[in-house]
Parts: structure tokens; C-alpha cells; sequence
């Protein structure tokens, strides 16, 4: 006689019980005999272990909307100007203070030194944090995929990010050994914030962990929140927000972050079963015009070989971009074209499609 579930469960159509099979929501037990009713129903094995979630494909409207290639380059060029000007604002100025606060040791010194400090505050702390929240409103999405647990890929990852995703807009890449969160003095200067507020850290921090379904629905809260990206990006080192996932909820959150960005950075150096998928899956969504391959100068025969395997011949998204161990690639200006030229494609799409819900 079939339990209570077991008659609730025989109630639910296919796409329910699908859902349920892979929903970290559900007890084992209910996963387990939600797929058994799906199998006596005759669905498809293959179906029923390769469910993809269809709430993935609803995604906001994206920030940058409707802009041109020439506006995003315009758009990154400016950031690109204003926090080197920052910077060498702040070297300048620093080495004035000092040079005359040593020259002058007195008390007209000290105030003098104080002066100059208070303008280095405004330039380089409070005027890009005020830039951020006022001024960038249309920062992209940008999904950096990277082969797991590759060894020393660490460095060239955040340095390759710094050089040519950050002035696009906020980066998101899962979590792995290499690129992870780090400890709280190292990620960020938002350690200022902790000691003013333990609330704010939360709201304005770098990276965001997805351990059941319920956190997906969190993510998108987390990636849409502008106001709060902006300053998380302002206040960490290497400008990459890692998502730490579960073995269990990693698919599903690649499914939504695939339909949310605007530009997908693929790594192919050490290409593995995970990255394989991953481009199954943006296949499957019909995003691979959002696509733009790298890898490691090493890697570069071993990345056309998994491509060729894998079907990606005969298009554009064959073009490869190779990048050296300071994170800057071979073809460095053409890169930096096609990573505007298809995130401006990517906005086109959206914007002939209408918003989406």
C-alpha cells in the first residue's frame, strides 16, 4: 500500500516531481522516490538525471541594457582613468606631506601633514566609493568559468581579472582551492566596516555561499543588488566575488549565473569534465554567443585539442585568446575588443527579445 508521500507524490505532474528528484529542499528519501515514480511513469533515464531547472532561464533585465560596444569601451576606459589618476593622486600628494612634514617638524608641520591627509581620504577612499554608488549604473555580469583545483592558477586568475574584467563591471567565478575567500584582513579593506558594523560586512561582502535551493533564490538577490555590488567591488583587492557551492547545488547555480551575465570568460587551461559540462549547459541555454575562450600559454594545444573534441569547430567561438603568467594576454587589445564587442552582442540579444521576466 503506498505510503502517504508516496500518494502525494503520484498526484504531482512530471516537471513537480523533476524538481523535486533534484531539490536540496527534499530529504534523500524523497528524492530518491520522487525519481522511482518518475521511472515507473516511463520518463526517460536521461531525463531524469539530466533535469535542468527552468526558473534559470528568467533572469533580470540586465543593467546595461541596450549599450553599445563604443559605450562599454568608453564606460571601462573611464574607470580605467579615474582609479590610476587616484592612485598616482595619492603617491604624489603622499611624498609632498612627507617630504615637508620632515622639513618642518614643529607644530605648523603637523597641521600641515594633517591638511594633505584629509584630501588623500576624499581622493582615495571616499571619492571612488562615492563614484561607485552614484555614478555606475551599468556595470555588467561577468561569469569567469575556470577549471577547478588547477594548480598555481591563482595569481594569473586574479591578474588576468584585474587587467581586463574589472572597469566592465562585477565578476563572479565559483569558489575552489585556488580562488576562495580569503580571511577577512586579506580580501578586503572591509574590515573597516566590521569594526563599525557586522551588518554592513554581510551586506557589502565579496563572495556568497550556495549550500541549499533556497540560497539560489539568495544569489540572485546577492548579484542584483547594485548599490551593494558596487561597493563590495570599490572595497576588494581583486575585483572576482566567488560563489562557494556544494557538490550538490554547483549545476543549478552555474544554470542561473549562465543566464544571468552578460559576458561568460571561459578558462580552458586544464580543461576537465566540470568545464565540459558547464558548456553543455550554455549550449543547451543558447548563451554561447555570450562566450569568449582563454587559457594559459602553457595549456594553449591542449585547450584546441578540448575544443576540437568537443564540437566547437567551424564558428567564432573558436577564437582563442592566450594569456602569459602576468595575466596579460598575447593579442592584448584585440581581447579587450572582443570582450566589449560580445558583451554589446549579448545586450543586443536582450534588448530585440524584450525584457525578460
Amino acid at each position: 500500500m503506498p505510503t502517504n508521500l508516496e500518494s502525494s507524490f503520484m498526484r504531482k505532474d512530471d516537471d513537480e516531481l523533476l524538481a523535486i528528484a533534484h531539490s536540496e529542499d527534499y530529504r534523500p528519501e524523497a528524492q530518491r522516490l520522487a525519481k522511482a515514480v518518475l521511472l515507473r511513469r516511463r520518463s526517460p533515464p536521461g531525463k531524469v538525471e539530466e533535469w535542468r531547472d527552468p526558473t534559470a532561464e528568467f533572469t533580470a533585465k540586465p543593467w546595461a541594457y541596450g549599450k553599445s560596444a563604443s559605450a562599454l569601451r568608453q564606460m571601462s576606459k573611464r574607470r580605467r582613468f579615474v582609479t590610476r589618476l587616484i592612485f598616482w593622486l595619492f603617491i604624489t600628494l603622499s611624498s609632498f606631506g612627507i617630504y615637508k612634514a620632515r622639513r618642518t617638524l614643529d607644530l605648523g608641520g603637523a597641521f600641515f601633514l594633517i591638511f594633505w591627509c584629509l584630501p588623500l581620504w576624499y581622493l582615495c577612499f571616499i571619492r571612488p566609493l562615492l563614484h561607485s554608488i552614484l555614478f555606475w549604473r551599468t556595470p555588467l555580469q561577468i561569469l569567469l568559468l575556470r577549471p577547478f583545483e588547477f594548480p598555481k592558477s591563482q595569481q594569473r586568475t586574479r591578474r588576468f581579472a584585474r587587467e581586463y574584467l574589472r572597469y566592465l563591471g562585477h565578476t563572479y567565478t565559483l569558489s575552489d582551492p585556488e580562488v576562495k575567500p580569503r580571511p577577512l584582513f586579506l580580501e578586503s579593506v572591509q574590515v573597516l566596516l566590521v569594526l563599525s558594523s557586522l551588518w554592513l560586512y554581510r551586506a557589502f561582502r565579496p563572495y556568497y555561499k550556495v549550500k541549499t535551493d533556497e540560497d539560489v533564490t539568495g544569489l540572485k538577490e546577492f548579484i542584483n543588488g547594485r548599490f551593494a555590488r558596487n561597493i563590495a567591488w570599490v572595497l576588494s583587492w581583486d575585483k572576482l566575488f566567488k560563489i562557494s557551492c556544494t557538490v550538490q547545488t554547483w549545476k543549478r547555480t552555474v544554470q542561473h549565473l549562465i543566464n544571468t551575465a552578460q559576458l561568460i570568460v571561459v578558462d580552458l587551461s586544464h580543461a576537465g569534465e566540470g568545464l565540459r559540462w558547464e558548456l553543455d549547459e550554455a549550449r543547451f541555454y543558447q548563451t554561447t554567443g555570450k562566450l569568449v575562450f582563454i587559457c594559459y600559454e602553457d595549456y594553449l594545444d591542449a585547450a584546441r585539442t578540448f575544443l576540437e573534441s568537443n564540437g566547437w569547430l567551424g564558428g567564432p567561438e573558436l577564437e582563442l585568446f592566450v594569456y602569459a603568467d602576468n595575466g596579460i594576454a598575447r593579442r592584448h587589445q584585440e581581447l579587450m575588443r572582443t570582450l566589449v564587442s560580445v558583451a554589446a552582442s549579448s545586450l543586443k540579444a536582450n534588448d530585440s527579445a524584450g525584457p525578460r521576466a
